[in-house]
């Protein structure tokens, strides 16, 4: 996926953003899944709210679908 420049910078600092507030909000705080699971699923929705504003659905999905296969790999090991 090929991406502007500005494009690069927007999607940094919004999947910045998005991993910084989920730390803040979990780490440390021994909160059940279910808890995660919902503050990890209210950020992604915020997140794709926010990237719909300059990229197409489908841009949006392969970007989900790449940031899905990075944490699988940064997990296993």
């Amino acid at each position: 996926m090929r991406l502007t420049n500005t494009k690069g910078q927007f999607l940094l600092e919004i999947l910045s953003e998005k991993y910084a507030y989920n730390a803040a909000q979990t780490k440390g705080k021994n909160l059940p899944k279910a808890t995660k699971r919902e503050i990890y699923k209210a950020t992604f929705i915020e997140t794709r709210n926010k990237l719909s504003k300059i990229f197409s659905k489908i841009e949006i999905a392969q970007i989900n679908k790449l940031e899905k296969r990075k944490m699988s790999e940064l997990n296993n090991n």
